[in-house]
């Protein structure tokens, strides 16, 4: 990870918001940091924390290489929240496999996928969701 990444500011305008997001609407005229937002998308579920997270990754594909990074050749993300929502049956758009979340869970949480503050910091915020 960069140094200072988690309290870069991002700005951000009416136009991110997309329906549920509970937390980045209130911070419209400020914006929030890249760990403020992590904790609203983790914690809250809010959909636009998770839209900018994702555009500062390089879109679904940019998770997607993350993912494949640490050894995760089953997750694919293609679409942007809200649209990635949509469960067709045979569409293989943005799924993965029980297996393939536990496993990369397992890493990012216990693993070595991250160094050790950030792993603490991801653990924090799975332990404060409220969804």
């Amino acid at each position: 990870q960069q140094a200072g990444l988690l309290d870069t500011p991002i700005r951000y305008g009416k136009n991110a918001l997309v329906p549920w997001s509970p937390i980045s609407e209130k911070y419209l005229t400020t914006g929030m940091t890249v760990a403020e937002l992590s904790a609203a998308a983790v914690q809250y579920s809010d959909n636009a924390a998770a839209n900018l997270l994702l555009k500062e990754l390089g879109g679904p594909a940019g998770l997607t290489a993350f993912m494949r990074s640490i050894g995760d050749t089953t997750f694919r993300l293609d679409r942007w929240e809200l649209e990635l929502n949509s469960a067709i049956p045979g569409d293989a758009r943005d799924t993965s496999s029980p297996r393939a979340v536990t496993e990369s869970l397992q890493k990012l949480t216990l693993g070595s996928a991250l160094a050790a503050p950030q792993r603490q910091q991801f653990v924090d915020w799975l332990k404060g969701n409220t969804t």
